[in-house]
């Protein structure tokens, strides 16, 4: 199973996070091109070393497209509009306070500045940077 990451921007990457959820632990980020996959379940692409979030990606299965959403091979790959980067993750995060995005920043080891505002912590852990 292949997945292809196509941004919509030039030198954009795409975190593959260690557990499919929102503001987990970003353990790598891949660039535009092909991927070995292992599964798609539940809006997740899982690979070898995490997951990264299937609206991004178009997963084929060798000759046809895999929906994300029901795991069934579809004729043509999606072109639909791809939402804003991370826009479940942002919502996600901006329930917690601060002192929780300092420390998801600090189990995650991106550095931050102290008296960053909401806005950069969410941004860094996000773009999973150092700071």
């Amino acid at each position: 199973m292949k997945a292809t990451y196509s941004p919509d921007k030039e030198g954009m990457k795409l975190n593959v996070r260690k557990e499919p959820v929102p503001g987990s632990k970003v353990v790598r980020q891949i660039s535009a091109g092909d991927y070995d996959a292992e599964t798609v379940e539940h809006g997740w692409v899982r690979f070898a070393d995490g997951y990264a979030d299937a609206r991004f990606l178009v997963v084929t299965d060798g000759r046809h497209a895999i929906d994300a959403d029901e795991r069934k091979p579809i004729e043509e790959p999606k072109e639909a509009e791809k939402p804003a980067a991370d826009d479940d993750e942002r919502a996600a995060l901006k329930k917690m306070t601060n002192p929780q995005l300092y420390d998801l920043a600090e189990q995650s080891g991106i550095h931050v500045a102290k008296g960053s505002t909401k806005a950069e912590l969410i941004d860094a852990i996000l773009a999973g940077a150092d700071d």
